[in-house]
């Protein structure tokens, strides 16, 4: 086995798969923080659609969009705590697409009835989407029938 000189001096054996494992989970974590920092990847953890990561996708692949509230929703209570045009940093809303208007506005859903969607805030103007979409890794793709019947594990249909 190979040995590590340690700060006082003394050595110690250390098994070759221990340095491997610490040198992957170091790259990863470097790898992960970049993605994160870059808008590569996000991550949900409401139940408003599957809670995991998402991988940035193009229009034509997503199945989910994140974007901010509009000017017009300003008088809701919540309207503080998200992504809006004076504070566009702030939390983002990520929803599932369900379709497409002519007119390019986006409605969407969450897997709750108390989801923030299009239900309350009605279609998503495309000027006030920050990012589209898909799954990476879902840790609870259970979707229950009295919220999203007739959809796959994904949301969608």
């Amino acid at each position: 086995m190979p040995t590590l000189d340690v700060v006082f001096g003394r050595q110690i054996s250390v098994p070759v798969w221990s340095l491997v494992l610490i040198a992957v989970l170091g790259l990863a974590t470097v790898a992960v923080n970049a993605a994160v920092g870059n808008g590569v990847i996000i991550g949900n953890a409401t139940p408003s659609v599957p809670r995991g990561v998402y991988l940035r996708s193009t229009p034509e692949d997503a199945s989910y969009v994140s974007f901010c509230l509009a000017q017009s929703h300003r008088m809701m209570i919540s309207y503080g705590d998200y992504c809006r045009p004076e504070q566009p940093m702030a939390t983002r809303i990520l929803k599932r697409i369900e379709r497409t208007l002519p007119d390019g506005r986006l409605i969407v859903r969450g897997n709750t009835q108390k989801s923030l969607d299009s239900r309350l805030l009605g279609p998503v103007d495309p000027e006030s989407i920050q990012g589209w979409w898909r799954p990476l890794l879902v840790i609870d793709p259970i979707v229950t029938a009295n919220n999203g019947a007739g959809r796959d594990r994904f949301g969608r249909q």
